[in-house]
């Protein structure tokens, strides 16, 4: 800051405080003056107070006194006792109590509140006349003191009036005549604020006149007598940058406009991406309602932009109902306190029915940790959401049998293999066993295609209900997003090969036993009839079943071996099952060397 207007600043602090100073000298005298009335008031009114009150009590004791010298003269005069009086004197000898406690300085109340208490026991023992007549020199003496006692009180309290009445015509000249004083100064110091206000002023307002008429000024108009001078100089120093200032303006609009085509471009760039990706955004301030669409929001919904007000209920109203409660929670926890949410539900869309939309969610607190403001995205993954179930459904047909819904070859050696490595980390067993349908070609030459796939597809469920007792079967109702999830999650797995040709994969099985306890309870299924169009037709099942690790440490192997013996079923009668042994291994050997 330049020295000329540090000066200024410094004069303009000294204005203020003699601003202050002169009005603490005027009002300073007046408070200490009406403080110091204040105080004496309040001390007169006790003091008075205390005098009436006095009074009071010695005219109640005069009252309670005569009420007992009448009762006494009554009984003089009758002749009979004077107890119906004896509780006057009770009363005044509290009196007396009661006036001593006011005034400590009456020592002689207190005597004679002894003595009233005295003659009060005295004559309610004996309230006879003779007894009256021996203390008639002390009651007269008592009525004495009492009377002298309340016109010595009334003395005292018109004393103190007269005294409070003089003060208080004495202060009140004093007040006059401070006022006026002060009423004087006041003026004064009016008017030389007036002065050293108005000079300034005009000065400011006769230079500024000239400024704005393109005038030139110079150092020698700014002259005041006064203690806001220098700052007039600063009308005279902006005089001289006016020109600077403007310029500087010019060229901060036209960059400014620049900034706005540049917004603008960005904001048209930024619609034309969120309507390719089909993305709007959305705001909403609860405490005061507002709420904002972005254009592509609204085609999101099928709405033109801008034909409707945006808010929360109306788009609740564009989400079918199954999804409305949940986004009705995530809203509410937005509100209270600061958290993002990102789920997937369905809109209805006027012209194209059900939409499918990621919608993502977040809250804004300030700086106490309220939530002032929520925003959040919106963005149609229809067509997305097709994309991946087309993939899906190629995956399903690579790995999953059209006909049974069963795992094909692919995806059954998956298995195996899995369940392989687990068992060899384990130390447990696998069985797989291999499955093929006995006169399945007779059936199927003489009665066609389509009563032999309703056939292969009866019979697979037919093996499935037979493994399901002992684990989960695995089959397309239970597809998982990944081989490996899939492979993982299952311990027994139906698979069909092809043709008749069926597979069963039991991981973690205790002993064989339970392997063949399956198999056998899969040939008697099967052997049961099938009913097929009115048809009812009979087959059975061979199956060959094969142990890891004894009999293979591969799916390969296992699967080799398992139709190994399953041919030794077949050749052993069909209907059947064999484990493999080594047998088979040698005999299979040496058709391999033999062919």
């Amino acid at each position: 800051m330049s020295g000329p207007a540090l000066r200024a600043g410094h004069r303009v602090t000294s204005l203020k405080w003699r601003i202050v100073v002169q009005f603490a000298v005027l009002l300073l005298p007046m408070v200490a003056l009406l403080a110091f009335q204040t105080a004496n008031a309040v001390h007169r009114d006790a003091e008075l107070h205390q005098r009436v009150e006095a009074h009071g009590k010695a005219g109640a004791l005069r009252d309670s006194y005569r009420a007992f010298l009448d009762g006494v003269t009554d009984a003089v005069d009758s002749g009979s006792p004077a107890k119906a009086r004896a509780g006057k004197l009770r009363e005044a000898a509290a009196h007396a109590r009661g006036l001593f406690e006011l005034d400590t300085s009456q020592l002689p109340t207190r005597a004679l509140a002894t003595f009233l208490d005295e003659l009060h026991g005295a004559v309610s023992a004996d309230p006879g006349i003779d007894n009256l007549q021996r203390r008639r020199e002390q009651v007269t003496r008592a009525r004495q003191q009492i009377d002298a006692l309340y016109v010595d009180t009334e003395r005292t309290l018109n004393a103190s009036i007269a005294s409070a009445l003089e003060e208080s015509s004495r202060n009140t000249r004093v007040v006059i005549v401070a006022t006026l004083l002060i009423s004087c100064l006041a003026a004064a110091f009016v008017v030389q604020m007036i002065r050293g206000l108005t000079e300034p002023l005009e000065v400011a307002v006769r230079v500024a006149r000239r400024i704005t008429k393109g005038e030139a000024v110079s150092a020698a108009d700014f002259k005041a007598r006064s203690d806001i001078d220098n700052l007039l100089g600063s009308l005279w120093r902006m005089s001289g940058s006016l020109d600077r200032y403007r310029k500087n303006a010019q060229r901060q609009r036209h960059g400014l406009e620049q900034k706005i085509v540049q917004l603008n471009e960005s904001q048209r760039s930024l619609a034309e991406a969120q309507q390719l990706a089909h993305l709007g955004n959305w705001s909403w301030e609860p405490q005061r309602d507002s709420a904002h669409w972005s254009d592509e929001m609204y085609r999101i919904l099928g709405l033109e932009p801008g034909s409707i007000r945006p808010s929360w209920h109306r788009f609740l109203a564009k989400i079918v109902p199954a999804g409305r409660d949940e986004l009705r929670a995530e809203l509410a926890l937005l509100r209270a306190g600061p958290r993002r949410f990102a789920i997937e539900h369905r809109i209805v869309h006027p012209q194209t029915g059900e939409r499918i939309v990621m919608h993502q969610g977040a809250s804004e607190v300030d700086a106490e940790g309220r939530v002032v403001r929520l925003f959040g995205s919106i963005q149609d993954i229809t067509e997305r959401k097709e994309a991946e179930d087309r993939i899906r459904e190629l995956g399903r047909l690579a790995l999953f049998d059209p006909l049974t819904r069963l795992p094909n070859r692919v995806f059954f050696k998956e298995h195996v293999r899995n369940a392989i490595e687990r068992a060899r980390c384990a130390g447990s067993t696998v069985v797989v066993m291999f499955i093929d349908l006995d006169r399945f070609k007779r059936v199927n030459d003489a009665l066609g295609h389509g009563v032999g796939d309703e056939l292969l597809r009866q019979a697979a469920e037919r093996l499935l209900e037979c493994v399901r007792g002992a684990d989960v079967v695995s089959r397309e109702s239970v597809w998982a997003d990944s081989i490996d999830e899939a492979v993982s999650a299952e311990r027994r797995v139906v698979a069909r090969l092809g043709g008749d040709e069926f597979t069963v994969l039991m991981a973690d099985v205790k002993q064989s036993t339970d392997a063949a306890r399956v198999a056998r309870r899969m040939t008697a299924n099967i052997a049961q009839p099938f009913i097929i169009d009115g048809n009812e037709l009979f087959v059975t099942a061979s199956i060959g079943i094969a142990v890891y690790p004894a009999d293979g440490d591969s799916a390969d192997h296992l699967l080799r071996h398992a139709d190994a013996a399953m041919y030794e079923a077949k050749r052993r009668g069909r209907n059947n099952f064999q484990f493999f042994t080594g047998e088979l291994h040698a005999a299979a050997l040496a058709k391999l060397e033999t062919q």
